[in-house]
């Protein structure tokens, strides 16, 4: 539920959608080649926008994927 979600908001918890997923990013967050603080600006939300704009390559979404804790519903989207 998107109320799970933004609950997961600070370094210590971060987790953020992509694109229908969720993903816990609390463990890579310090390994996160742009930076920590754009993944706090992101930590609790859908952040399927800020991903795409970034212009990720295939190897940082196979990355992601070993972070998945779940999906977002479809209200939520």
């Amino acid at each position: 539920a998107v109320e799970v979600l933004s609950a997961h908001n600070t370094v210590e918890a971060l987790w953020l959608a992509v694109h229908g997923s969720v993903y816990d990013l609390t463990a890579f967050a310090p390994d996160h080649p742009g930076g920590v603080e754009i993944l706090k600006e992101c930590a609790g939300t859908d952040a399927s926008e800020a991903y795409d704009y970034a212009g990720h390559s295939d190897e940082a979404m196979q990355t992601l994927q070993k972070y998945r804790v779940g999906v977002l519903s479809q209200a939520a989207q």
